[in-house]
């Protein structure tokens, strides 16, 4: 009766489709600019500056960012986020994007390693998601233990493990039982309408920074 999608790039003509067709459909996660559809998305831009404030506030001033090569929208605002962040705050951003076809050929470590080794004097990691972060505390462990402790580090997307490490992990947490909740606020009164592009709601939540050991002033 309706669909949920997170999209992924080249299925923008097929949302429009469903749309042109009056199927109702929200994205979750991200969007498309320019296409007017119902969505539920997170504040990816606020949320990765919180994070970035919160390092600098804890006195790390060379902070690497470790994201994704993507144009989907909200690894763009994360790295939007960051970069406002540094800038505002007078710092230089040093940015790792890998791309995605290299992660899924297992190669993201890889990456990660290049990049702590050419920068030696970061003394803080910002990574976009849960996974990237699994890799880079796989570097460090494998490299250089010791910065593991050294280093302050966060991480987008909380996950149940990030707890247990020494030191426990700082994340951004999203509210995935709100998210989950407007989604069905939005797709059971459009599953009613006889026009689906009657009204869209760009539905637009705040996360929430569950700090631990791992970003707190060394």
């Amino acid at each position: 009766d309706g669909f949920i999608i997170v999209p992924s790039p080249g299925i923008k003509d097929t949302i429009e489709n469903l749309i042109k067709d009056n199927i109702p459909v929200i994205l979750l996660d991200r969007f498309f600019e320019g296409l007017d559809c119902n969505s539920v998305v997170i504040d990816n831009e606020q949320a990765s500056f919180d994070a970035t404030q919160h390092l600098i506030q804890n006195k790390f001033k060379n902070i690497g960012f470790v994201t994704t090569a993507s144009d989907q929208s909200q690894m763009h605002g994360r790295l939007v986020g960051y970069e406002r962040a540094t800038e505002e705050n007078g710092l230089k951003p040093n940015t790792l994007q890998i791309p995605f076809n290299e992660i899924i050929k297992g190669k993201g470590k890889q990456y990660i390693k290049e990049f702590i080794d050419q920068h030696a004097d970061l003394d803080a990691m910002f990574f976009a998601t849960n996974y990237l972060a699994q890799s880079g505390l796989e570097v460090l462990k494998e490299n250089n233990p010791r910065l593991i402790k050294d280093l302050g580090i966060i991480a987008f997307d909380d996950n149940d493990m990030f707890k247990i490490y020494d030191p426990a992990i700082t994340s951004v947490s999203q509210p995935l039982l709100e998210i989950s909740t407007k989604l069905m606020e939005v797709m059971l009164p459009l599953l009613k309408k006889k026009d689906v592009t009657e009204t869209s709601h760009k539905v637009i939540l705040k996360t929430e920074l569950i700090i631990r050991e791992s970003s707190l002033q060394k």
